[in-house]
């Protein structure tokens, strides 16, 4: 299967796109290399979002660090990848901890790919690049909850939703805690 293949197996059948990704069973060092990977350029999508965006427009002051919004993003993915195999173990799933990782890597490689098309969009129509950002974060969450459920066997995607809001709230006291390691404050924030 070639990488367009893939890409569009993803959008059209998340299910069966998970099952050949778990089949490669890549060894955990190549598996966190690609968490970095995709950390890396989740922040250079970030910071130059930030330091293309007007002044007057809102940001969080961590996508003005890079080094720190890097940190934060490969944290997170890797916590959120614990937390879907830990979660998903309490509910009875059957998921490894390799093949959640390489799921989160290909899902967020698909993201920064339409990110960038999305950010394109936005010079050229800004109102259609918004409703894509919104159609592509819900499609996004269809993909997560497929995927979800084809790594841990589950036998509806009702588990994949309620492991995917008890993960969503673990990772935000996660977030917390990076956030807080990174120097960032409530006041900082407002």
């Amino acid at each position: 299967m070639t990488l367009q293949d893939l890409i569009l197996e993803t959008i059209r059948d998340p299910a069966s796109a998970a099952r050949y990704l778990m089949g490669w069973n890549v060894p955990r060092r190549a598996l966190y290399e690609g968490i970095l990977a995709v950390a890396a350029l989740n922040t250079l999508l970030g910071s130059a979002m930030y330091l293309a965006a007007p002044d007057d427009v809102l940001a969080l002051p961590l996508f003005g660090t890079p080094f720190a919004l890097f940190v934060v993003i490969a944290g997170t993915f890797v916590i959120m990848a614990n937390l879907f195999y830990w979660g998903g173990r309490a509910m009875g799933g059957t998921g490894e901890v390799n093949d959640l990782l390489m799921l989160i890597i290909w899902l967020q490689g698909m993201r920064v790919l339409a990110q960038l098309v999305i950010v394109t969009m936005s010079f050229i129509a800004p109102g259609i690049a918004a409703l894509m950002g919104i159609g592509v974060f819900f499609y996004g969450l269809y993909i997560l909850i497929q995927f979800l459920k084809e790594a841990h066997g589950f036998e509806s995607a009702m588990q994949s939703i309620g492991l995917l809001i008890g993960v969503a709230a673990g990772l935000m006291i996660g977030m917390m805690f990076l956030l807080t390691l990174a120097g960032v404050s409530v006041e900082g924030l407002a």
